[in-house]
């Protein structure tokens, strides 16, 4: 067959445990601050590995040479003249280009891609988040909403593809989709009303009063 697909007969359930801890406080004048960690931990997410890769630095070595690629010296050695020093210090005598295909150096060889979906996958986040609102009161009510975070994990999304040797080493790192910083911000102000400055006129009030000023802006 061209492909092959298993999974990891122990089927752990993608678990996920959350904690937090706030601290409230009254300001005063109908205004609260929230202070608080929240944070996560991540375990058992699935994601896929290939089990039929080629060996990392198969194509540095003699035995995965094409002999009917033209470029070799005496004794199927790339002359030294075409090895950077990092080639050389490294122990090898070939460039890695004129290897032989990858499906004839994968470990299964009549085989392609052979998925392994296996459910070892971790993430996890931690923040700081704070909070400032204010009743409406006196014509202004506005709040506020600041995050101060960081995400890890082995793969963005679900069965995503990672590293056969060591997902830790390798894939374990901060996600694509982390913000460390958000802030949101938004507010409403009744205007004042005109027609009092003005005489009262009704028919000027209907023309400068009852506005209001609102937004929301965010901040990332």
């Amino acid at each position: 067959p061209p492909s092959v697909v298993g999974i990891d007969p122990a089927g752990k359930l993608p678990t996920v445990y959350s904690y937090s801890l706030g601290v409230q406080r009254d300001l005063g004048k109908g205004t609260m601050l929230d202070v608080a960690y929240v944070g996560n931990e991540q375990r058992h997410l699935s994601q896929q590995i290939n089990q039929n890769y080629v060996p990392y630095g198969a194509c540095f070595t003699q035995a995965a040479q094409d002999p009917g690629n033209a470029g070799f010296g005496p004794g199927n050695v790339q002359p030294e003249t075409w090895e950077p020093a990092a080639w050389s210090a490294a122990g090898f005598q070939y460039l890695g280009d004129r290897c032989l295909q990858s499906n004839e150096l994968a470990r299964y060889q009549g085989y392609g891609t052979i998925t392994h979906l296996t459910f070892d996958g971790v993430a996890n986040y931690n923040s700081l988040q704070v909070q400032l609102n204010r009743r409406f009161g006196h014509g202004l009510k506005f709040g506020g909403a600041y995050t101060y975070s960081k995400t890890m994990d082995t793969t963005d999304g679900d069965g995503g593809w990672v590293n056969t040797i060591s997902q830790k080493k390798y894939n374990y790192q901060i996600a694509g989709f982390d913000r460390p910083q958000i802030l949101a911000v938004n507010y409403i102000y009744q205007m004042p009303k005109l027609s009092n400055y003005m005489g009262h006129s009704r028919l000027l009030g209907l023309l400068t009063d009852n506005y209001e000023v609102s937004g929301i802006s965010q901040f990332i």
